[in-house]
């Protein structure tokens, strides 16, 4: 077991930091550099062949050339991070014409982290999301401090940061659910509006936006959001909002005097109504009911049209 001082920790999301313990390590003095070690990283315990790798990185040059490059380049990442080492205590494997780099040795990596938290998760329904569950997903989604190695532009990293881009999305969907189930409007409003800057086309979003800022008391901004998802929609896709959104909007519109619910007070604290239910309960049965009566005229409607025809 790795002492905390010795540990190597290894962050990959935004741009590549090391540190040894508590202490920063130097940045790497070239690209290359940064890239191929974090290519060993993402792949612990895997042996490359150094012919395959040399091929990969220095693709354009002779072979003979691109080993040179090769070997010049292990040499700066050991520098930093393997120096005080010996070979048992390597950082990286070794085969012959093979390099890798050593699972079993003392370090952290957050995009490891990162993924094995959100498995934790994957198989939970947001009802069966506890309080050590809430801290495991929100700690996932604050590992993710930008794109992997968003100052890298080589091709080999481009699918993988595409996918922990797409399993940082749905983390931060989860959460924006999580504190919706919560009634915590705030809050999920916070997580969908990080949502939109990463993709503002994401419609279903909106439409969570859309109901959390009403049942917040905050129709304008319920009704802005509308607008503002159909202007995106139109000018980007030439597509109208789905039917769910649209009903919703309506739905909004015709309520003349939405209830209010203070930014000051938690959901628990709400002022409770005649009946005795909470004001978001309140919003929500009313909401359900103009939902289903919509509904029922919109099946009635179509029924009578087919018995005219």
């Amino acid at each position: 077991m790795t002492s905390s001082d010795e540990t190597l920790y290894i962050s990959l999301f935004g741009d590549l930091e090391i540190r040894q313990g508590k202490t920063l390590l130097p940045k790497f003095t070239t690209q290359k550099s940064m890239s191929l070690f974090s290519k060993l990283v993402l792949n612990p315990g895997k042996y490359f062949s150094r012919d395959y790798l040399a091929e990969m990185f220095w693709g354009n040059m002779p072979i003979d050339k691109a080993r040179k490059c090769l070997r010049t380049d292990l040499w700066r990442i050991r520098k930093i991070i393997d120096s005080n080492r010996n070979i048992e205590q390597s950082y990286f494997l070794h085969k012959k014409g093979h390099i890798g780099f050593n699972g079993k040795s003392g370090y952290w990596l957050d995009v490891e982290d990162f993924e094995e938290k959100l498995t934790l998760l994957s198989h939970l329904s947001i009802d069966e999301i506890d309080d050590e569950g809430f801290q495991i997903l929100q700690s996932c989604v604050d590992l993710y401090k930008g794109d992997l190695l968003e100052t890298l532009h080589d091709d080999w990293c481009c699918l993988q940061r595409e996918a922990l881009r797409s399993q940082f999305l749905t983390a931060l969907e989860i959460l924006m659910r999580y504190h919706k189930h919560h009634s915590d409007w705030t809050l999920a409003i916070t997580c969908g509006q990080q949502l939109l800057v990463h993709d503002p086309l994401l419609e279903h979003v909106h439409l969570e936006l859309i109901r959390c800022h009403y049942m917040k008391g905050n129709r304008p901004a319920a009704i802005r959001q509308y607008i503002e998802c159909r202007r995106l929609l139109s000018d980007e896709l030439g597509v109208s909002p789905m039917d769910e959104t649209e009903r919703v909007y309506r739905t909004i519109l015709s309520v003349k005097k939405p209830m209010q619910l203070h930014e000051t007070q938690s959901p628990q604290e709400t002022t409770p109504v005649s009946n005795g239910k909470s004001v978001v309960k309140h919003i929500d049965m009313a909401l359900a009911n103009l939902y289903n009566a919509e509904g029922l005229l919109t099946s009635a409607s179509k029924q009578l049209r087919q018995e005219d025809n």
